[in-house]
This record gives C-alpha cells, structure tokens and sequence, in this order.
C-alpha cells in the first residue's frame, strides 16, 4: 500500500510512483492486494471474531486496543482516499463489516467519522 507514498523505502528510486511505470506498478499491486493479500487478512479478522464470542478481537465485553487499531486499519481502505481499493473493498465479508459498525456506533465514537464505515454515508 505505501508504494505510492515512498517508494525508495521498497528499493524504487525517488519519485518513481510518479512515473508511468511506477503509476502502473501501484495499481497492479494494490488490485493484487485487493483481490488476494485482503480476503486473507479480512478471513483472519473473522477468525479472531469467532474465537473470542464475535464481538471483539479479544474476549470480552468491550473492545480493547486491538480493536482500536484494527478498525483504524479498515476504515482506512473503506475512505476512498487509496488510489484502486474500492471504497466497498471489505463487503466481501459482511462479519467484518458489522464490526466495524458496531465499533463505530459505540457512544463513544458514533459520529466522529465523516468517510469510510461508521460514518453517515456509508
């Protein structure tokens, strides 16, 4: 995903996300991602869900700081801001969704998000 942002941290030159190769290569591997590295995470995310009751990553009643970062990390692919992820990128699994719904609707976060799921026109 951070390709585009610096790619001299992956061993690409300076500035070559701006080219047309570079343009190119971050498409390619973002629709990679997409459609095979994020179907894997999002299943391990369920996984977790089902281990410990559905509600939260770790058992319990309330979310923990796991929680926190992972919805984070969501709501980050779901804000249109990432060229070629669809901002409906995660309705391949609905469970994960309904996480992080459920986290964005706890008092203390509903209505703090404008884009992405949790907010209004998700």
């Amino acid at each position: 995903m951070y390709i585009g942002m610096r790619p001299e941290n992956f061993g690409y030159p300076e500035g070559y996300s701006k080219t047309d190769e570079g343009k190119e290569k971050v498409k390619s591997m973002r629709e990679k991602f997409v459609k095979e590295g994020l179907p894997v995470m999002l299943g391990r995310i369920e996984g977790l869900l089902d281990r410990s009751g559905g509600d939260w990553l770790v058992p319990g009643s309330e979310p923990t700081i796991a929680d926190c970062l992972a919805i984070a990390q969501l709501r980050n692919l779901t804000k249109g801001h990432i060229d070629h992820v669809d901002t409906k990128c995660l309705e391949t699994h609905p469970r994960v969704v309904a996480y992080c719904k459920k986290f964005c609707d706890l008092p203390q976060i509903k209505g703090r998000y404008t884009t992405g799921i949790g907010s209004p026109a998700y």
